[in-house]
């Protein structure tokens, strides 16, 4: 069972699209960024993709 939301944001109350979006993604962030993290145990890249991956990694975290 999936807990109820304490609110939901639609457009029918005045909210854009883009703002519904922003929620959605900030929602979605802490997620993001712990299977960011663990794919960067996986990936196998060239060294340019680590220095992206760990920049994006530090400024999710406020360290940048």
């Amino acid at each position: 069972m999936h807990p109820s939301p304490i609110f939901e944001l639609s457009p029918l109350v005045g909210f854009s699209d883009e703002i519904v979006a922003n929620a959605r993604l900030i929602a979605a962030a802490p997620e993001l960024l712990a299977m960011l993290r663990e794919a960067r145990l996986f990936v196998q890249a060239q060294d340019h993709v680590f220095e992206r991956i760990d920049a994006i990694i530090a400024k999710a975290e406020g360290r940048s």
